[in-house]
């Protein structure tokens, strides 16, 4: 094509490196249905805390990034009228828009497909679509060859992942219930005879509630957030928690072929279902 006049597509991201990971997968998969188009990623911080963009180690020079962050939002009652009168025109507008195309919904059954000549954006989560072989491939070797990991001993015997972070402060999500863990923790055989490599957002913490329990851990506070997901990917045992980290972990697993077992809460399962189907490695807690 000569000249070609469709714009560029924004492809809009919010959270951190899991969710930043969807979005990347998203845009591989776009690349390949369409060749001749041209993608850029814009990745929000907004957020209960600041997200960073991850994804602008990858793609410097195709990622803007917002500073929409905020912790001195307007509580309802006192919002001004103004504003809101804002937000109902922009959200018309905006739902004009999906209607016609213009901004795709991420969210939908197959958003790669949805992209017309005409659309310039498309916002959502976009984990509850299937991912090709080929965007897991790549974003695999990406981290990989951004840091590698050299175990001199094997893989990581248990590796247990707990998130914690913005959930302690949040009213409508809370942290995995500790309990659950430690009854799940319980099901693996032999689990006392080795440290469990425990990793967090809020490390600190999560070690305070293991050695109240009675359980011994590995310190995992180098590792850095790829290099920690790229250990959870290659663990023998894996217990996630309600982490987009988690289920990569586990989505890196499978398309690996590595011989683990995983434990994941069944509060995910929609989400590795999307993309791993059912496994006989993975129980849901």
């Amino acid at each position: 094509m000569l000249f070609d006049f469709r714009p560029k597509v924004a492809i809009h991201c919010w959270g951190g490196l899991g969710s930043q990971l969807y979005a990347w997968a998203l845009r591989l998969d776009l690349e390949s249905t369409y060749p001749s188009r041209k993608f850029f990623f814009v990745t929000h911080e907004a957020g209960v805390t600041r997200r960073y963009s991850e994804l602008s180690l990858f793609f410097p020079a195709s990622t803007n990034v917002v500073p929409d962050y905020s912790d001195s939002l307007f509580p309802s009652d006192i919002r001004p009228v103004s504003l809101d009168l804002k937000n109902k025109i922009r959200s018309l507008i905006t739902r004009m828009l999906y209607k016609c195309k213009f901004l795709v919904d991420g969210d939908c059954a197959d958003p790669v497909r949805q992209l017309k000549g005409w659309s310039f954006q498309i916002r959502g989560h976009y984990s509850y679509r299937k991912i090709s072989s080929k965007a897991i491939s790549s974003i695999l070797e990406t981290l990989i060859a951004h840091e590698p990991i050299i175990k001199s001993n094997g893989a990581i015997p248990v590796a247990l992942h707990y998130r914690l972070g913005d959930l302690q402060i949040l009213t409508e999500k809370r942290p995995l219930d500790l309990q659950r863990i430690i009854h799940t923790l319980g099901k693996i055989p032999n689990i006392g005879q080795s440290p469990i490599h425990l990793y967090s957002d809020s490390l600190a913490v999560a070690q305070s509630l293991f050695n109240d329990a009675g359980f011994s851990y590995s310190d995992t506070s180098e590792s850095s957030l790829i290099s920690t997901l790229l250990e959870l990917a290659g663990s023998s045992v894996f217990i996630g928690s309600n982490s987009k980290i988690s289920v990569w972990s586990v989505i890196f697993k499978s398309h690996s072929n590595i011989d683990s077992i995983s434990f994941l809460p069944i509060e995910v399962k929609h989400h590795s279902i999307a993309n791993i189907g059912e496994s006989l490695q993975i129980t849901y807690y």
